[in-house]
């Protein structure tokens, strides 16, 4: 466990000494204790954890923030929210799909504010919780497709019906209003996708990437990577590392910035709002990756502004 006091800003101590106060708590009063569960010890991660402490310090909230690493184990959720129960913890700050359901699970009365998780779904209906989702608008991304693809490009997508039927078909709308045309791949299960993909190669020209724990895993990955390879079919990727691996492209969200984000939802709570009163929001501030060598290979030619503009460009 990590502990970070963040200190009181120079304007609320000069308030506070004439016996005032900006937006904080009363003089004397002591730190709101917030505690931070993390599902794993990643970059981005950690990245919204820098945010989130920037926006705490930045609002002049008194808070000392405690921060718990799950690496990936929900058993460890159980003894965090029972130390924060004891310790008269305020609010908790989850990061990622094992944290913020086990702090739903545990949590009872604190507010949570959940971050680093795809869909309000996991936390909208339970109870006092908001966040800021992941999800990125399936337009933005087709829309970035169209943009950095040739002309008249057919645009293949697997997926699993059950998990994402409804995304595939706000997908095919937004499609034809972009002038593209989109060809869906159902899989259904792992062990089919490398026959599915044997029978994508002769029908598309680009395969984008969309968030389904079906198709795209860890143990995946590298039969994606390898069709597209073999077929020079670019493949779209659904963060910067699968860039770096060797997708064409991926957007992704500046995490720094989700953090803040949340860190603004958080200090809205600190001053008295209920945290079911508070919409959930999407990220602010879109970034993405290119590969430039896997362009070479694929024979796909990226404009001078768009590999300035990335925030990564891989060679």
């Amino acid at each position: 466990m990590v502990r970070r006091s963040l200190l009181l800003s120079v304007a609320w101590l000069l308030c506070a000494l004439v016996g005032g106060a900006v937006g904080g708590p009363a003089s004397g009063a002591s730190p709101a204790h917030v505690l931070v569960l993390i599902s794993h010890d990643a970059t981005p991660y950690r990245d919204a954890l820098k945010g989130f402490e920037r926006a705490l310090r930045t609002s002049g909230v008194d808070a000392d923030i405690e921060v718990v690493a799950l690496q990936g184990d929900a058993g460890k959720v159980a003894p965090a929210m029972a130390a924060a129960h004891r310790n008269g913890t305020v609010l908790v700050f989850s990061m990622g799909l094992v944290a913020t359901q086990g702090a739903l699970a545990e949590g009872r009365d604190i507010p949570v504010v959940a971050g680093m998780v795809f869909g309000a779904d996991s936390f909208k209906k339970k109870g006092n919780a908001t966040g800021v989702v992941l999800d990125m608008p399936v337009e933005l991304q087709l829309e970035w497709i169209r943009r950095l693809m040739p002309p008249d490009s057919v645009v293949g997508v697997l997926y699993n019906p059950a998990e994402n039927q409804h995304r595939i078909d706000d997908a095919q709308a937004s499609a034809r209003n972009l002038g593209l045309k989109l060809v869906p791949f159902q899989v259904d299960t792992p062990q089919t996708l490398p026959d599915v993909l044997d029978s994508v190669a002769n029908h598309v020209d680009v395969l984008w990437g969309i968030p389904d724990s079906v198709v795209v895993s860890p143990e995946t990955a590298k039969a994606l990577l390898v069709h597209s390879f073999r077929n020079r079919i670019p493949f779209i990727g659904l963060s910067s590392a699968w860039v770096k691996a060797g997708a064409l492209f991926a957007l992704d969200w500046d995490y720094q910035d989700v953090g803040a984000q949340c860190g603004e939802l958080a200090v809205r709570i600190l001053r008295g709002a209920r945290a079911d009163g508070i919409a959930p929001e999407s990220p602010r501030r879109v970034v993405y990756s290119v590969n430039l060598k896997t362009a070479r290979d694929m024979r796909v030619v990226l404009k001078e502004s768009v590999i300035n503009g990335a925030a990564n460009a891989f060679e």
